[in-house]
């Protein structure tokens, strides 16, 4: 998105000498324009080429980065989670059986249930903010049913307990999925991609929308999930393209904003600007007044403009770093790129959001991008409603990067052939998993990420 900033980058106006093409035996790199200006050979001397010198010292083989992977594993705590809910329902293991999905939809229960009182009432606050440590941490799949049930620990129902029921039943035969993640770009090479979603009317009881969002560090051989969001909105909202807004408003604040801060300094530590100054220490009306030629020619007015100044305790936002904003939603977008919307005027007061700070915000931060994203590949869906297929949630659960190990270990009483020994000397039987890598269906291409040399901005 900034190719000013890459090493490879050469401004208009600077010789064509700075814009070459080296080859060898087994490396290839092309320059921005794609004319080939110079061959390398094995004795490591220069030849012309089209009429244009390069020095020797200018040369920069194309070398593989090692990637790195590592897993959130929150096994031995999901156990727990369903033994405590097996230990205070009174029920036996044998009645959890294999589901699909961890949520139930709403319109498949039956309203009476909600007048009658549920089993594990006195309880279930026990039971549902157990396995909300495990959904805070690498469980994301579990997030929007367990986060429905804490809302109804003072309102228990029978329906409640169904739900409850169908979520440690999916969280015991799903008791080993782990959060996979890998990194292997620099810093400045990766971006914060903030998916952020919402459902409309999701809940029956009075109307009101969910928001959701998923934040994820993506580059070219880099995916870390950073955090989520399930929020349930304060106030119903009129149209989806309302909830929308209010979810991407909600999701830059919260987490958006602060990730891109931390995400700028980190870039600046590794990857340090050469001749960088800090930032100015007084007001740009005050310097210019010092400076000024003939100060005399100031008004008053100018010269106490800077009285009361107070500088900024942080450096201002230099665009290094890139928060791209993935919305699925097209006229969200289109209502962020004019910056108003006459039929959204009432959102200050109902929703208590102002959301003209957040067109200004987008408009503009320099780090902030703005892409369409297909619903296909909308991660933060997972977190905003409950009404899913077995397919789709395969799939959902396949972006996220949430699968079982491609290799577990299980403890075992003798030591056959095929175990190995972990660090206490323990034999361990070695089971091979075949992962899914794929999902249950073929998606469409993904899109190119990062965000392309013009992207969507307002």
């Amino acid at each position: 998105a900034h190719p000013e900033l890459r090493k490879d980058y050469v401004k208009e106006g600077e010789p064509k000498s700075s814009r070459f093409e080296i080859e060898d035996k087994t490396d290839h790199i092309i320059d921005a324009t794609g004319m080939p200006a110079l061959k390398l050979t094995s004795s490591g001397n220069a030849k012309k080429s089209r009429n244009v010198t390069v020095r020797t010292s200018a040369v920069r083989k194309h070398e593989k980065k090692p990637v790195r992977g590592y897993a959130y594993d929150m096994s031995g705590h999901v156990r727990a989670s369903v033994e405590r809910y097996l230990e205070l329902s009174k029920l036996h293991i044998s009645s959890l059986k294999i589901v699909g999905t961890p949520c139930i939809d709403d319109h498949t229960l039956d309203p009476k249930d909600d007048l009658i009182k549920g089993k594990v009432s006195e309880n279930c606050s026990k039971i549902v903010l157990k396995a909300l440590y495990a959904a805070r941490f690498n469980r994301v799949d579990c997030m929007w049913t367990i986060c429905s049930l804490a809302r109804n620990v003072t309102k228990w129902t029978a329906n409640d307990d169904k739900k409850l029921h169908r979520l440690m039943s999916y969280m015991h035969h799903t008791a080993d999925y782990q959060m996979q993640c890998w990194v292997g770009d620099d810093p400045k090479d990766i971006q914060l991609a903030l998916f952020a979603d919402a459902s409309f009317a999701s809940w029956l009881g009075d109307s009101k929308s969910t928001s959701g969002c998923f934040l994820v560090l993506m580059g070219p051989n880099t995916f870390v999930p950073i955090s989520w969001m399930c929020k349930k909105q304060g106030s119903v909202s009129n149209s989806s393209t309302e909830s929308e807004l209010i979810s991407l408003d909600s999701a830059l604040r919260m987490e958006g904003l602060p990730a891109l801060a931390l995400w700028e300094l980190v870039i600046d530590v590794f990857h340090p600007l050469p001749g960088r100054k800090g930032e100015p220490k007084g007001s740009l009306d005050a310097q210019a007044f010092m400076t000024h030629p003939d100060p005399v020619s100031y008004s008053i007015y100018d010269a106490l403009v800077a009285v009361d100044y107070v500088p900024c305790n942080i450096p201002r936002p230099n665009g290094r770093a890139i928060l791209v904003l993935l919305e699925d939603n097209d006229p969200v977008i289109q209502i962020l790129i004019k910056g108003r919307n006459t039929q959204l005027r009432h959102c200050p007061r109902v929703h208590r959001v102002n959301i003209d700070a957040t067109y200004e915000r987008i408009r503009c931060d320099p780090g902030i991008y703005l892409r369409h994203w297909p619903t296909e590949y909308q991660m933060a869906d997972i977190l905003t409603k409950g009404s899913f297929t077995k397919n789709q949630w395969d799939d959902l659960l396949d972006l996220a990067q949430l699968r079982r190990p491609t290799m577990k270990t299980c403890p075992v009483l003798f030591s056959p052939k095929g175990t190995q020994k972990d660090v206490k000397g323990v034999d361990h039987a070695v089971v091979h998993i075949e992962p899914n890598l794929y999902g249950s269906k073929a998606l469409p291409p993904v899109p190119p990420f990062p965000v392309d040399p013009d992207p969507v901005q307002p």
